[in-house]
């Protein structure tokens, strides 16, 4: 065994002893041992007394004289004493931390060269001048600090930083939670330590490295590497199936839409079933002119580039095949909310979603639930990946297009147009797509019959997925709420700040890290 200290190798000693025969590897062993225990005894005697201690003696003694410190002063100087006492503590059980000798790629051993100093940053603050054996490996030509490796420090580049893991995951929390000028700031107050924003900008990389999503597949030919989720979606359909049956289907439909869904107000036990849900979504992020295509959605260059959301969460329900209620409504399984998010486009997305739905067990849900807007890229990446799923438009975004489609249409009066808009979202909520079209086409024109065909096919050829009616009597989530409201927080919050423009890696630097924050997946592992 080493020491950070020093000891010599045995290929040291096999040198000395050629010159000093009559000194033994025993005879060495004590000699270092005893440097040691007289550099520690040193190290004691000259230490400062703490100072959390004489702040105390500071402030008691003068208690009841002019000099008495008020304790906003008291409680802000004990803070900083704990981190100077903490700091010096940390340095010498740094310094006192044994490491081996590192083999060359011969599997010598290198040669100690001595002792290095470095300053090192922690949560506790910078740590000055921590000295580390510095071994030599004359074989590569490079100079290796074992103590590096073994107190955890941030790895950037290939070769190790100054920032434990710890100082490294918080900052990095810092940049991925709010602008790199007021993380920066914050930095400085707390823990009085300065950094440029670049190294700011190199540690939130560093750290998202084990967030971000998976690897796609270079060559873009997706289906070689799919896995289709095949469950099976028996139980949902079959309780569908009997409230579309039941002569008591209307009432039982009218009851769901103003009261919730009939359910199983209990906890979740073995026999219950899961329902997973998959939500996606995109949404713009104001990037750097390079990152930028010249074609955007208005005819010019475009101001944004896309980030993509992907939201996996459960529902559960009863043997019976009844949702468990909470104070008398569904609820999303505890914890069982997951976030991915990327820059790529919709091919490598598609493969980055079904790596994240299986390592958060969708191949185990008795049924998958996929909810979205309805854009064409998201039936199409449906379809490949959870081709049994149940597909649900969000009911936002289909009274979105009826609000258009009503909003077209020719009235003479205002409240006629009302009322005809309240009849036909009434027909949209019960899942009665076929009544709505009906009803739309009566007040079609020659003049506008080819805008409002057009408009109703959307409801036409969506109608397996707008049975909301019978989705929310069988208990079933309708909205892609939590998408919508993660596209918010993850990314627009964080990345559409004013002035801001972002590279793709930087953006998805930071995706990768409130993603895994939001997901409460987000530690301090990241050495």
């Amino acid at each position: 065994m080493g020491n950070n200290i020093y000891r010599m190798t045995d290929d040291e000693y096999a040198i000395f002893a050629r010159k000093y025969p009559m000194v033994t590897r025993s005879d060495m062993n004590k000699v270092e041992e005893l440097l040691t225990q007289k550099m520690y005894a040193d190290m004691a005697s000259h230490a400062q007394t703490s100072e959390i201690e004489l702040l105390k003696s500071k402030a008691l003694g003068a208690m009841g004289t002019e000099q008495e410190m008020n304790f906003s002063d008291i409680e802000s100087g004990m803070l900083r004493a704990s981190l100077s006492d903490g700091r010096q503590a940390l340095k010498e059980i740094m310094e006192r931390t044994p490491v081996e000798a590192p083999s060359c790629g011969d599997s010598t051993k290198m040669s100690n060269q001595g002792r290095e100093k470095k300053n090192i940053m922690t949560t506790l603050g910078v740590v000055k001048g921590v000295g580390r054996a510095r071994y030599r490996d004359e074989i590569d030509n490079v100079n290796v600090y074992p103590l590096d490796e073994k107190i955890g420090l941030l790895t950037i580049g290939g070769r190790h930083s100054r920032y434990t893991g710890n100082f490294a995951c918080l900052s990095a929390e810092f940049y991925a939670r709010m602008p790199e000028r007021d993380a920066l700031e914050l930095l400085g107050k707390t823990l009085n330590i300065e950094l440029e924003q670049a190294s700011l900008t190199s540690i939130g990389a560093a750290v998202a490295q084990p967030y971000l999503p998976k690897p796609h597949d270079e060559s873009g030919d997706t289906d070689e590497v799919l896995h289709p989720v095949t469950n099976g979606q028996d139980f949902i359909e079959k309780r569908i199936q009997e409230i579309d049956n039941s002569p008591d289907r209307e009432s039982i439909i009218e009851k769901a839409l103003e009261e919730g869904a009939e359910g199983a107000g209990r906890r979740r036990t073995e026999s219950d079933k899961s329902v997973a849900y998959v939500e996606a979504d995109g949404t713009g992020v104001s990037g750097l002119p390079r990152e930028l295509s010249d074609k955007g959605k208005s005819g010019g260059p475009a101001k944004t580039f896309e980030a993509k959301i992907g939201v996996m969460f459960s529902q559960s329900f009863d043997s019976g095949g009844l949702p468990l209620l909470k104070n008398g409504r569904i609820f999303r399984d505890p914890d069982s909310t997951q976030y991915m998010g990327t820059v790529e486009k919709a091919a490598q997305f598609t493969m980055q979603l079904d790596a994240f739905t299986r390592m958060y067990g969708i191949g185990s849900a008795d049924q998958v639930v996929f909810l979205s807007d309805g854009a064409i890229w998201l039936e199409k990446l449906r379809l490949k990946l959870f081709p049994n799923s149940i597909g649900i438009i969000d009911l936002f975004h289909a009274r979105e297009h009826l609000y258009k489609l009503v909003d077209s249409l020719c009235f003479y009066k205002k409240n006629t147009k009302t009322a005809f808009y309240e009849e036909c979202s009434r027909l949209l909520d019960l899942g009665d797509i076929d009544s709505l079209v009906s009803l739309v086409s009566q007040k079609t024109t020659k003049s506008n019959k080819d805008d409002i065909d057009k408009q109703l096919g959307y409801f036409s050829s969506n109608k397996e997925k707008m049975r909301y009616g019978l989705f929310r009597a069988a208990g079933l989530f309708i909205g892609s709420g939590v998408v919508e409201s993660a596209c918010k927080t993850i990314v627009e919050n964080r990345l559409n700040g004013s002035g801001m423009r972002w590279t793709k890696k930087n953006a998805a630097n930071v995706i990768a890290l409130r993603c895994a924050i939001y997901s409460d997946k987000y530690g301090s592992a990241v050495a």
